[in-house]
């Protein structure tokens, strides 16, 4: 049954209570992008990208290939994140992240810029692993700028997809779409619930109408 932006409402109270059991393991990926927000290391980026892709099942190094009809994972290490690491080094990321430090939480105005930055991530990995990392991308920059990016995977999309709200066509494969469609969510719920959620809470209010569903 399909879930109104009014019930998420009741759904608020408990869904903050289920962050609370995750949040001292997500505050340290927090703190450590606080800490270390350059990307001038390429020690430094490849742990960040480490640390968040494998607590988030997003990782850059898993990939899968069919092989005789079967599934494999291949794993690929050093050499992978070498060359991530580098290219994010060596693009305009760092000058472009630092420029939205300034918003406290997402504005229409910056929409575009927000997922152009996506994009162009999301180039390098594929450039690189041959795979989109969708996903990763948006965790990544999420841990950076919590307030503006929205976390995507197919467990936030699924959630999406059962809340009343305006849906795009073609569904939510892309990021653009799960953006607009968080973003039309966020400002539904400060008009119908009275809060401003931030980009995190929406992220447990999902798993929470999941848990109900």
């Amino acid at each position: 049954m399909p879930t109104s932006v009014e019930t998420l409402c009741s759904y608020i109270e408990s869904s903050k209570k289920r962050s609370e059991f995750w949040h001292f393991g997500n505050d340290v990926l927090y703190e450590m992008c606080r800490k270390n927000f350059d990307h001038q290391d390429v020690t430094v980026i490849t742990g960040k990208l480490m640390l968040i892709g494998r607590t988030y099942s997003a990782t850059l190094d898993r990939q899968t290939t069919k092989v005789k009809g079967q599934t494999r994972e291949i794993v690929r290490g050093r050499r992978l994140y070498a060359e991530v690491s580098e290219k994010i080094r060596d693009s305009d990321l760092d000058q472009r992240l630092k420029a939205l430090q300034g918003y406290l939480h997402f504005e229409p105005s910056i929409k575009q810029e927000l997922l152009s930055i996506h994009i162009d991530l999301v180039s390098i990995f594929r450039d690189v692993t041959g795979q989109e990392k969708t996903s990763l991308a948006s965790k990544y920059l999420h841990f950076h700028l919590q307030d503006l990016f929205f976390i995507m995977d197919s467990l936030a999309k699924s959630a999406l997809a059962q809340i009343t709200i305006q849906k795009p066509r073609g569904g939510y494969g892309k990021y653009p779409a799960f953006f607009n469609a968080m973003s039309i969510l966020q400002a539904q719920i400060h008009e119908c619930c009275g809060e401003i959620m931030t980009p995190r809470e929406l992220d447990d209010l999902l798993y929470r109408v999941l848990e109900i569903a």
